[in-house]
């Protein structure tokens, strides 16, 4: 049984025994309030960014400075006869190794107070059942060996919404502690209870809550203990010694959620094994990119940036951080809306796409209507009827004549979506505030369509940014005269070369990763004086993506609440190259369960939804003559390739041979 199932079993019967107890004792620190550390001692690592100017020759090994600081105070409190330390002793401990002034050793201890304030949280499955023992009329008590201060824990405590307690002992205030047993007869005599009197107890430590425990009689459940508990799978493997990568795993392994459904634990662990750590990190790049670019406002497009929205309003609430908007705009809303006069990059877009469509889908998704008779009749003048089938887009003269054909009517099209647009565009404060856009990527079309758009129909010129998680080369062109000032996170405008190859790949997989939970916008239109998003159909494919969305958004929320107060920016920009080297594992190194899960996922490659098809096609089928042609058209290329039997691998060796000879 693994750690999940082995606690939901604890808890069960330490509920059910609970409930015919005379006294219920929670242990406090990782069991009833748990941190978003893989260690408890991960806390001093995380002080580093924040330590006084005081202690810097020691701030490179605080932690280590900090860890010896304590043992130091147990062995003199062992000495003087005494069984627990208070956090004083320890910072007196602390002054003698290092020579830190009074003033700094109270800034230091007022610090990790601060600390373990930010980092507290009820862990949710033991919240609960103490909630149903406390609403039940069970007498519970909380105890912990403990050197923080009464005060600092009933703030914790109040915080974090855990009452009802009939007791609280802290080893730092009554000397008495867990790991020796010496506090169970204080329990004992303050309830007045006999020796045989029904005690039950959940912990976690074997030793503490465990063994001492049981020796004085008392009924003892132990939870996994923190080392055990982090996600040890592959995705979430820390990379580097830095304490952050490694707190994404034990926020994943603190969820312990074992529901059955393999499915939803898989998009669970690519959400706090990759799209958590990317999500926080763009977040702060964001932030950064804001400041260097003088930005009063930072607009998250959506839809792929409504998750690093998320993030960024966690993490740097209340700080010195521009405000931040979440934009209605898609390619479709913004390039239609911004078309006169048909150009060659207008017609580019009109025809775009990689899967083959149907001539009327070409044309609904621009909101024509193949059925009307002028559209009907400039269809048969190009194609036998609306459902012929276009293979290539771009390459098919005719859908271009068509389109060109019917420019009065994308004109009236657009001139009807533009003034919503337009007015959307000005309450956000586009026109008038130098604003940052935050998205995906990758070739900067919104940002630059976002600058035509206002530029041309509204007369204004917009002091508009982008900040992105990465850019390829086109971004940094000049296009119908419009140049970007765009930062890419992974890389920028086409380097370094390794992470776009990386990423070419298949950009597929990290729009999947940072997608929303939410269908696509269509237009913006008013309704009753109010702006609202119009949005795409969404069928069975787009429900299974955002259902795996909400998911991934979970996690990112999930971790920035956790985090905020405890990482600086530094510390987040610093996962660039776990989320690369995560990114790079999945991409070029896929396991099984990463063809299963993700190469069956239906993608849309054009806007508006029309098509969907797996990242991967299936190869169950495929025979001498299929193998390249179907190669060709995957997303996911080294994916195919990996789901390849070896007679089938050769086969498309050997059709690439003779296509090439040909």
């Amino acid at each position: 049984m693994d750690n999940y199932g082995r606690d939901r079993d604890v808890l069960d019967r330490f509920e059910a025994r609970a409930r015919s107890a005379d006294l219920v004792c929670f242990d406090l620190f990782d069991t009833l309030v748990i941190r978003p550390f893989a260690k408890p001692t991960d806390l001093f690592s995380a002080m580093r960014g924040a330590l006084p100017p005081g202690i810097d020759a020691a701030a490179a090994d605080f932690s280590t400075l900090r860890i010896e600081a304590e043992r130091a105070a147990r062995a003199d409190a062992h000495r003087r006869g005494r069984r627990e330390v208070t956090h004083k002793d320890i910072y007196t401990a602390f002054g003698a190794a290092t020579g830190a002034a009074d003033e700094v050793l109270a800034e230091i201890m007022a610090l990790e107070r601060r600390f373990e304030l930010a980092a507290a949280r009820a862990d949710p499955q033991v919240i609960a059942v103490y909630r149903r023992l406390v609403d039940a009329g069970r007498r519970v008590v909380l105890v912990s060996d403990m050197y923080l201060p009464r005060a600092l824990i009933d703030d914790m405590l109040q915080r974090i919404g855990i009452a009802g307690f009939e007791g609280l002992y802290l080893s730092s205030e009554t000397d008495a502690r867990k790991a020796d047993g010496s506090v169970w007869p204080l329990i004992r005599a303050d309830f007045d209870m006999a020796e045989d009197a029904a005690i039950v107890h959940l912990g976690d430590n074997p030793d503490s809550d465990g063994r001492a425990a049981r020796a004085a009689g008392i009924d003892a459940f132990l939870l996994a203990a923190p080392h055990e508990r982090p996600d040890r799978s592959p995705r979430l493997r820390p990379g580097g010694s830095h304490w952050l990568p490694a707190s994404f795993a034990a926020l994943a392994g603190q969820q312990r959620i074992d529901d059955g459904d393999a499915e939803a634990a898989y998009w669970r662990r690519l959400g706090y094994g990759i799209v958590a750590p990317a999500a926080l990190a763009m977040a702060a790049f964001s932030l950064a990119a804001a400041r260097r670019f003088g930005a009063e406002r930072v607009h998250f497009l959506a839809r792929d940036g409504l998750v690093f929205k998320r993030a960024y309003d966690i993490l740097f609430a209340g700080a010195d951080a521009p405000p931040s908007h979440y934009l209605w705009a898609s390619r479709r809303c913004l390039n239609l809306a911004g078309m006169a006069e048909l150009g060659d990059a207008d017609l580019d877009f009109l025809v775009s796409g990689l899967t083959p469509l149907h001539v009327h889908e070409y044309l609904a998704r621009i909101g024509l209507d193949p059925g009307r008779d002028d559209v009907h009749a400039a269809v048969t003048q190009y194609f036998d009827g609306g459902d012929r089938t276009v293979a290539n887009g771009h390459e098919d003269g005719n859908l271009r004549r068509l389109f060109r054909d019917l420019q009065p009517q994308i004109r009236a099209i657009a001139d009807a979506e533009r003034a919503p647009l337009l007015r959307h565009l000005d309450e956000a404060g586009i026109m008038s505030a130098r604003s940052l856009v935050v998205d995906i990527g990758w070739h900067g079309t919104m940002q630059r369509a976002l600058i035509g758009l206002t530029r041309h129909h509204a007369g204004i010129d917009p002091a508009l940014g982008g900040a992105y998680f990465g850019t390829f080369r086109r971004a940094g062109e000049t296009i119908d005269g419009i140049a970007l000032d765009t930062e890419g996170f992974l890389f920028d405008r086409g380097a370094p070369q390794n992470i776009v190859g990386l990423i070419r790949e298949c950009v597929e997989i990290p729009e999947l990763l940072f997608s929303a939970p939410e269908p696509g916008i269509s237009r913006i239109d008013e309704v009753d004086g109010e702006l609202v998003p119009i949005r795409t159909p969404a069928g069975a494919d787009e429900a299974r993506r955002m259902a795996i969305a909400t998911i991934f958004h979970d996690c990112v929320v999930d971790c920035a609440a956790a985090l905020a107060g405890l990482v600086t920016e530094d510390d987040l920009l610093g996962l660039k190259d776990v989320v690369i080297a995560r990114l790079d594992a999945l991409l070029r190194r896929p396991g099984a369960d990463d063809l299963r899960h993700i190469g069956e996922m239906p993608h849309a490659d054009s806007f508006g939804g029309c098509r969907y098809r797996p990242l991967v096609p299936s190869t169950e089928r495929l025979a001498w003559g299929g193998l390249l042609p179907t190669y060709r058209t995957a997303y996911w290329k080294r994916g195919f390739r990996a789901r390849l039997k070896r007679r089938q691998r050769l086969g498309l060796a050997l059709e690439d041979a003779v296509s090439r000879w040909r």
